[in-house]
């Protein structure tokens, strides 16, 4: 039977299934790699296509870049890379280039802060 133990998810993430019984060896190795921070599951991130701009953000939320952020950072990324990816998430990150991202900023330009919380997300690796 899994059990979920005193592991907690992050926003948009879904706790590990611990698999065996409780105090298992099976048990426990998963409960330390649960710990650690691996694997974590974005929700939704196999509903996205390989190599568009849905599946590069899905990647991110569940990446350790992410992770080791400051959760104030964190706050402030998630809904911004939330939107860019609603609004251009079937586009292939691919083709994303400096005047698509130009483009966006420049309909910012009435709010200098958004603009350039924007583009700090996206610089992010």
């Amino acid at each position: 039977m899994a059990s979920r133990g005193s592991i907690s998810a992050a926003p948009g993430t879904s706790a590990p299934t611990l698999p065996g019984l409780p105090h298992s060896t099976e048990f426990l190795d998963a409960y330390q790699a649960a710990l650690a921070g691996t694997p974590r599951t974005e929700i939704g991130a196999a509903r996205s296509k390989p190599g568009t701009v849905a599946a590069a953000v899905a990647g991110y939320f569940g990446s350790m870049a992410f992770a080791t952020l400051a959760e104030s950072t964190q706050r402030t990324r998630q809904p911004i890379l939330e939107r860019f990816r609603n609004e251009h998430g079937s586009n292939g990150i691919g083709a994303l280039a400096r005047r698509h991202v130009e483009k966006m900023l420049n309909a910012k330009a009435g709010t200098p802060g958004m603009a350039l919380n924007f583009l700090a997300a996206l610089r992010e690796p």
